[in-house]
């Protein structure tokens, strides 16, 4: 399993590149996203909250709509709040056979150590665009829902 390590400030230059291929999916829940994500990206949450428990739970489908939607060849940004869950999507995708993956340090919230100290950015307090519109297709509801 491999994939590389980015911070978002590496994240948005890949993203708005000449010829650019890549793609961001933010794997953070429904509800995270729709408070506002990068400008592009698309959401694909690796867990689900769920509304009885409160509790986050994994989504099954994760892997089966990046799937259905991304061929394996494709260069992919993944990213959520922090980079936790965005590491284990990338391994989840690695596993599958997806070939060029980047897990998005620091998240869009940024990542922040034991006593607080901050670790690494996120990617909207590097001044990044963000957004809490997404067009058609964007919305994982878009995406679970297309055959």
């Amino acid at each position: 399993m491999s994939f590389e390590d980015v911070s978002p400030r590496e994240a948005h230059e890949r993203l708005n590149g000449a010829g650019s291929e890549w793609i961001y999916i933010d794997v953070r829940s429904e509800v995270e996203f729709d408070a506002g994500h990068p400008v592009g990206a698309v959401n694909i949450p690796i867990f689900h909250l769920d509304p009885i428990t409160q509790q986050m739970r994994p989504n099954p489908d994760f892997e089966k709509v990046v799937t259905e939607h991304f061929a394996k060849a494709r260069p992919l940004i993944l990213a959520c709040q922090k980079g936790g869950r965005s590491a284990r999507a990338a391994q989840i995708l690695s596993g599958s056979g997806f070939e060029k993956l980047a897990n998005m340090v620091g998240g869009f919230g940024g990542l922040y150590d034991e006593s607080g100290q901050l670790v690494e950015e996120g990617w909207e307090a590097a001044g990044l665009p963000v957004t809490e519109d997404a067009p058609a297709g964007a919305r994982y509801a878009d995406l679970q829902s297309k055959d």
